[in-house]
C-alpha cells in the first residue's frame, strides 16, 4: 500500500501533490478532472510535500534519505540538508522563496534558497513535526512535539532568528496559517482541540474539535479552517469558523492525515492513510 500522509496544492496550476509514504513517491492529481496523472519518484519515506506556486517548485521532504527532492516541471533534483538531518516538516514562503526544513532528530532547521539551493541552519529545541509561513509578515512557526505540552517557535523570516515561544496543547501535530487574520492554527492529538494562535500579540484560545485531529489547513479566502481528524473511527474532517469559531463535522475517507485547500476553487483536499484514497470536499457545500 502506498500510505498517502500529506498534500499541497498548486492553486495556480490546480494541480495536487501527494506523499505516499511507502513507495517513496508523489502523485500528481489533476484538480479539474481528480485523477493521477504522474507518479514522481522521491526519496525514502517521504513525509511533508509543500508547493511554492510563484516558481512551480515542489518540494518533498525524505525522512530516512536525508534529503528533500526538489520537482521542478519534469526534472527532480535533490538538496541534501545533513547526514543525520532526518527531515520531517516543511513550509515555503513564496515572496523570499526560502523553504524551510524542520528535522525530528535534529536540533536545527535549514533553510532552503530556492534559487540556488543553499542551505543554511537555525538552531532550535528539536523534534520538529510541522512548520507553516506568514509571507506577509515573514514569520515562520516551528511546532515542535511535546507532552504534555508542545510549543510553537516563531522565527524571524528576514534575520532567520527565534523571536519567541509559544505553548500549545498536548501532542501537537500539525500547523496552518491564515495570513489575511493572521491567525495560526495547531491540532492537538492528546487533547482532541486546535490551539489558536493570535499573530500579532501571540494569545492563545482552544477550539474542541473531533477525536485525534492530526492535518490542518486553511481557506484564507472563506475564512475557514479544515482539521482531519485521525482517531479510531473517526474519519472525519472539522470545518471551523475562523470568526465565530464554531464547528460542522464532514465524513470523509479512513485514516484521514492531511489536508490541503485550493482557494481558488475552494476544494479540500484530505489524504486517507487507511484508504490509500484522497478525499475531495467541496468548500461551498461540505
Amino acid at each position: 500500500t502506498s500510505q498517502p500522509r500529506t498534500v499541497a496544492v498548486n492553486p495556480v496550476t490546480n494541480k495536487i501533490y501527494v506523499t505516499n509514504q511507502n513507495s517513496s513517491s508523489v502523485s500528481l492529481i489533476n484538480g479539474t478532472t481528480n485523477s493521477v496523472t504522474q507518479t514522481i519518484t522521491v526519496g525514502t519515506n517521504p513525509q511533508s510535500v509543500v508547493v511554492n506556486p510563484t516558481t512551480n517548485r515542489i518540494y518533498a521532504a525524505n525522512n530516512t534519505s536525508n534529503h528533500v527532492s526538489v520537482i521542478n516541471g519534469d526534472s527532480n533534483s535533490t538538496v541534501n540538508v545533513g547526514a543525520n538531518a532526518t527531515p520531517n516538516a516543511l513550509a515555503v514562503n513564496p515572496v523570499t522563496n526560502k523553504i524551510y526544513v524542520g528535522h525530528f532528530f535534529s536540533t536545527f532547521v535549514t533553510v532552503i534558497n530556492g534559487s540556488d539551493n543553499t542551505t543554511n541552519n537555525v538552531s532550535v529545541t528539536g523534534g520538529i513535526i510541522a512548520a507553516a509561513v506568514n509571507p506577509i509578515t515573514n514569520k515562520i512557526y516551528i511546532l515542535e512535539n511535546a507532552t504534555p505540552n508542545g510549543s510553537v517557535t516563531v522565527m524571524d523570516g528576514t534575520t532567520d532568528t527565534v523571536t519567541a515561544t509559544i505553548i500549545v496543547g498536548d501532542d501537537p501535530r500539525n500547523i496552518a496559517i491564515n495570513p489575511v487574520t493572521n491567525k495560526i492554527y495547531v491540532s492537538n492529538v492528546g487533547s482532541d482541540n486546535v490551539t489558536v494562535i493570535d499573530g500579532s500579540d501571540n494569545s492563545t484560545t482552544t477550539v474542541a474539535v473531533g477525536d485525534a485531529p492530526f492535518g490542518v489547513a486553511v481557506n484564507p479566502a472563506t475564512d475557514r479552517i479544515y482539521v482531519a481528524n485521525n482517531g479510531v473511527g473517526a474519519n472525519t474532517v472539522t470545518v471551523i469558523n475562523g470568526t465565530s469559531n464554531s464547528t460542522v463535522s464532514i465524513p470523509v475517507g479512513l485514516g484521514p492525515l492531511g489536508v490541503a485547500v485550493n482557494p481558488v476553487t475552494n476544494r479540500i483536499y484530505v489524504t486517507n492513510n487507511s484508504g490509500n484514497n484522497v478525499s475531495v470536499v467541496d468548500g461551498t457545500n461540505n
